[in-house]
């Protein structure tokens, strides 16, 4: 290509993108570091001047004769950060919203700012429509959380503690305090979460759902804080906000929190305490409103002695703790979750359940490692399994009673003493403990580590059964 050709090529590049930029329906102005204008498009008038008769002047001169009340292309000229600023012309009293950037070369030395400008007029119109969006998103969102949350997170709590737990949710709705929810795998915890949000003051906002365990290591960061144009080979060619940015002002559910790496840690915690951040690959800072709740199933202060946590994330977030008991520890709950998946799978499957009474032993005295998540999958498999009574026997754990060559167990009753209910629960529960604090000679915290139930839980029981710690090693 001789040197015509090329002169040619870009020239025609040249004006190709000046008559995109001549599209913007307002000013664009450049000024070079020291403040003389060196590019005004030509798309409305900078006070008395014209796109030419502008090229050259010092926006301090014109800021300094009164061609303009205030400047955001000065304020970015001094601090070297962007600026957004209601701009008056003295010769017309129109105003303008100008919104400057400052451009850095390779070493970070300033070396243009560029101001885009929007007369208030259109710029309120903008707005406005924006807002309009806005609210569409809200209600077509609020829309789905509505069906979702009564379709799929229904409380069922019949046990003291989760009524409670679910009562303390209510109680803290004008609080916007980080919470943590600690609970084995499968215990509800998200259903927690969704339940705190519904009863917030930011329940007509958006509540962001994100499972740390679910995200690659390595995207984990560009998924949290987002990324700039040109950032990843593959990547949106414009770049993508991450999921603080679309939480904005709502919830974020940082569920599994235990699984974050400790170098995100860090970012979190400083997103935490002053709601800023930057995405990979850029330079501004980005500014936050986020309420956050975060689920976890791991013993996070032990995994602050062995370091694997930031002991002052742990606390940042530790501000509102509440616990889940597992499912063998809330036996109340069982027959009650039981007959709500019952209910919600007759309906899917078109089918009419009823439990035997063996079945509802069996399933009282089944310890539930997987909780409310295994509980559900047991109660869809019985009720897919209704009308083939001899399959039954098989749908709690059909693992172990497959093989089994034990007799079937609706032929094994086992001696209950004739009483109500939640009496024949209590008294067995009362046992339990008694004889678990025989065991431990009264040691509660051993016991409960032991026995994998909270010691928070265990002391509960203990005083609700008037059981006494102190007594049992006197006794021993």
């Amino acid at each position: 290509m001789d040197t015509t050709q090329l002169v040619n090529k870009i020239q025609k590049k040249y004006e190709f993108l000046l008559s995109i930029i001549n599209k913007y329906p307002g000013p664009i102005t450049v000024t070079n570091a020291k403040g003389i204008i060196t590019f005004c498009s030509d798309r409305g008038k900078l006070g008395k001047f014209s796109q030419k008769g502008i090229q050259g002047q010092s926006i301090y001169k014109l800021v300094k004769e009164k061609e303009f009340q205030g400047s955001a292309i000065i304020s970015t000229l001094k601090t070297k950060k962007a600026s957004v600023q209601y701009v008056k012309q003295s010769d017309s009293n129109n105003t303008f919203l100008a919104a400057s950037e400052p451009i850095f070369d390779e070493q970070g030395n300033l070396i243009y700012v560029i101001c885009f400008s929007l007369s208030q007029a259109i710029a309120e119109e903008y707005v406005k429509t924006l807002e309009r969006e806005k609210q569409k998103l809200r209600e077509s969102y609020n829309v789905y959380f509505s069906q979702y949350y009564n379709n799929n997170n229904t409380i069922v709590a019949e046990s003291p503690a989760m009524k409670e737990l679910f009562n303390f949710a209510e109680l803290i709705e004008n609080v916007t305090a980080p919470v943590i929810i600690y609970g084995e795998s499968g215990t509800g915890k998200d259903v927690l979460a969704r339940y705190i949000h519904a009863h917030s003051v930011l329940s007509n906002q958006i509540l962001l759902p994100i499972n740390c365990a679910t995200i690659p290591k390595d995207l984990m960061e560009s998924e949290m804080f987002g990324y700039e144009k040109g950032t990843f080979t593959g990547g949106n060619k414009e770049g993508k906000p991450g999921i603080f940015e679309l939480a904005n002002n709502g919830t974020l559910f940082l569920d599994e929190i235990g699984e974050m790496p400790l170098d995100l840690q860090v970012k979190l915690l400083r997103v935490l305490d002053s709601g800023e951040f930057k995405r990979l690959g850029g330079k501004s800072i980005k500014k936050v409103s986020v309420r956050i709740l975060a689920a976890t199933n791991r013993d996070l202060k032990k995994m602050v002695a062995e370091g694997t946590f930031r002991e002052d994330l742990y606390y940042r977030l530790n501000v509102i703790p509440l616990f889940i008991p597992p499912l063998r520890e809330r036996p109340e709950d069982i027959l009650a979750i039981t007959n709500f998946f019952i209910k919600k799978f007759d309906k899917k499957y078109n089918k009419t359940t009823s439990l035997t009474e063996d079945l509802k032993i069996r399933l009282m005295s089944h310890t539930w490692p997987g909780n409310v998540r295994e509980l559900k999958n047991v109660i869809e498999r019985i009720v897919i399994m209704n009308g083939y009574p001899d399959k039954i026997a098989l749908a709690i754990d059909p693992s172990t009673q497959a093989n089994s060559k034990s007799v079937p167990a609706r032929h094994v009753r086992p001696q209950i003493p004739l009483l109500p209910y939640k009496k024949f629960i209590e008294a067995a529960e009362k046992d339990y403990f008694s004889q678990m604090l025989q065991i431990y000679k009264g040691n509660v915290i051993r016991m409960s580590e032991d026995l994998e139930i909270h010691f928070s839980g265990v002391y509960r029981k203990l005083h609700k059964y008037n059981l006494i710690p102190h007594e049992y090693k006197e006794k021993i």
